[in-house]
């Protein structure tokens, strides 16, 4: 019970650093708006428009639309226009996106799959 206590622990600090490796090379500044990506309001963003482009398309009105379908009431409009900006001013990575979202989808995937198991 232990070893699989401590297996899920690094398995999920495995996640939590391939989160920070995209995140160092597509979307550097996410974490000035989400300082973790665990919370709520940030995983629907990132299942929903991870990379800065994908924040551009539905503008600040459709990210707190995002929050908003969620009945999530900690986040609003004020920090959907600082993600929005903070996304427009990226210093990011822009090519290969298809391949970034693809990573993030996969990374959420196992995120959820090893909370699961942990008991989250």
């Amino acid at each position: 019970m232990v070893t699989d206590h401590q297996r899920l622990i690094r398995e999920l600090t495995q996640i939590k650093n391939r989160f920070a490796r995209w995140y160092a090379i597509y979307f550097p500044e996410y974490k000035k708006v989400f300082g973790d990506y665990e919370p709520q309001s940030s995983m629907l963003v990132l299942r929903k428009a991870c990379t800065p482009e994908r924040i551009l398309e539905p503008g600040i009105a459709g990210i707190n639309q995002i929050w908003r379908g969620a009945e999530l009431r900690a986040v609003g409009i004020k920090r959907a226009t600082a993600l929005y900006e903070t996304a427009k001013n990226s210093i990011g990575i822009k090519n290969g996106t298809n391949a970034a979202e693809y990573e993030m989808k996969l990374l959420l995937q196992g995120h959820d799959y090893k909370q699961a198991q942990y008991g989250r």
